[in-house]
């Protein structure tokens, strides 16, 4: 437990205050909210907040090695799963920004990150978000401006997906988990601005189903109704 005011610092004095060119990426455990962020050193760094207390950060990927995060607008993002490693993150990598994982389990980052596939980079945000039984997704807009998913099973990642889109589309699809038979639902602004939705059932995309009345879109946001 703890009171936030304005403006209020990720971290403290006595245990370094977190800065860097990037907005946070943020999961919440049960007891416990991890952030993680790219600092102005290009490192990945992760920080917890428990028991009301910002604790000291761990660099949990530094620049040696090409490990890095690319400073180019992104940002990691970081999931809660409901089972194996307790938190997922996804950063890119500095020298070709692909794709890169890494888990925390029982409260220790794993000491080398996983390339999610050989093919798999973009420039820009990308989306994740845990699926039911452990696994998590994460979508993004590839240099030909098509839409990607790549599936976390737990252990490994899946070989990314054109079935989302094979057209151009404005931005890397929204992606929530699903609801009515659907393990996930993404979304995605088309190229004239319409909008499209694709449900996966755990094993394939179906058919995109458009969106009436959206037009002129850049950017969507999706999530299931409780």
């Amino acid at each position: 437990s703890g009171t936030w005011t304005a403006n209020d610092p990720v971290g403290t004095a006595d245990v370094n205050q977190s800065f860097g060119p990037h907005s946070l990426g943020a999961a919440g455990l049960a007891t416990e909210l991890v952030t993680g962020q790219v600092g102005s050193n290009n490192n990945v760094y992760a920080r917890s907040l428990s028991g009301g207390v910002w604790q000291a950060s761990d660099d949990i990927v530094s620049t040696a090695g090409s490990l890095g995060e690319i400073n180019s607008g992104t940002a990691p993002r970081l999931v809660a799963l409901t089972s194996g490693p307790e938190i997922l993150a996804i950063y890119t990598r500095q020298t070709d920004v692909k794709l890169m994982a890494i888990t925390r389990t029982g409260g220790t980052w794993q000491t080398t990150p996983t390339l999610i596939d050989t093919n798999d980079y973009t420039t820009e945000p990308f989306n994740l978000a845990a699926l039911p039984g452990g696994k998590a997704i994460v979508t993004w807009r590839g240099a030909n401006t098509y839409g990607y998913a790549s599936i976390y099973n737990g252990t490994t990642w899946s070989v990314p997906a054109t079935a989302l889109t094979s057209f151009a589309i404005n931005s890397a699809p929204a992606i929530s988990v699903g609801d009515c038979g659907s393990v996930a639902v993404a979304a995605y602004a088309k190229a004239a601005g319409t909008v499209e939705m694709i449900r996966y059932d755990g094993s394939s995309w179906g058919t995109p189903e458009a969106v009436t009345g959206a037009s002129n879109a850049t950017f969507v946001a999706i999530a299931a109704s409780p």
